[in-house]
């Protein structure tokens, strides 16, 4: 059970930034934490899903909407916005 709990630590460290604890490392510890990265997967998916269920009602509706598009420039209709303008990396709003 100590090895299991081991090799999930691992496959969280592997494929996320969450800080878990340090464990001593072995050299084939990746290898045998690979069978564990779906249920790393799971729990993100979980985690992210239980957030969002949780922070729909306290977002306006057009913000979410755009948090879901990829806060494009365009409106829900899908034409183009003329009041945002991209200028280099930054997006201004032009009045």
């Amino acid at each position: 059970m100590r090895r299991l709990v081991e090799e999930l630590l691992v496959a969280f460290q592997f494929l996320t930034r969450l800080p878990v604890p340090r464990i001593g490392f072995q050299p084939d510890s990746l290898s045998r934490s690979a069978k564990l990265f779906p249920v790393v997967g799971l729990v993100i998916g979980l985690g992210t899903s239980l957030l969002q269920h949780i922070l729909t009602p306290h977002l306006n509706h057009t913000l979410w909407r755009r948090l879901e598009s990829g806060a494009g420039s365009h409106d829900p209709a899908g034409q183009p916005n003329r009041k945002l303008r991209n200028t280099r990396s930054r997006t201004f709003f032009v009045g």
